[in-house]
This record gives C-alpha cells, sequence and structure tokens, in this order.
C-alpha cells in the first residue's frame, strides 16, 4: 500500500501590513518514500530499507 502526504508544490502570498498571507495554493499527493528519501539525502543519513520491523538491530 502507497502512503501519500499532500504538500504544497506552488504557492502565491500577498504581505499585506507585514504579514504573508496565502492567495492561492497547489498542491499535490506525494509518496512518502519520495519525502523520507529527500530527508535522509538532505541530512546525510546512510539508511537502508527493513520491511520487517522484528529485523531491526536495537543494540
Amino acid at each position: 500500500m502507497e502512503q501519500t502526504i499532500r504538500v504544497p508544490i506552488r504557492a502565491r502570498y500577498k504581505v499585506i501590513d507585514g504579514e504573508p498571507i496565502l492567495q492561492e495554493a497547489e498542491y499535490a499527493d506525494v509518496d512518502v518514500q519520495i519525502i523520507v528519501e529527500m530527508l535522509l539525502k538532505a541530512f546525510r543519513v546512510s539508511a537502508k530499507r527493513i520491511d520487517d520491523p522484528d529485523e531491526i538491530d536495537n543494540e
């Protein structure tokens, strides 16, 4: 089962009285796996996929 998360991919704001106010936005349902991979890469974390939680090495 693919899990998705709804994220803004484009947004337009207008500054009113010094505060950004969202005027319009476009959203997309993105596969959670893609978000995870981007975060791991951004934070330079090495990881491997584990499908069975019992395989996790709890040292």
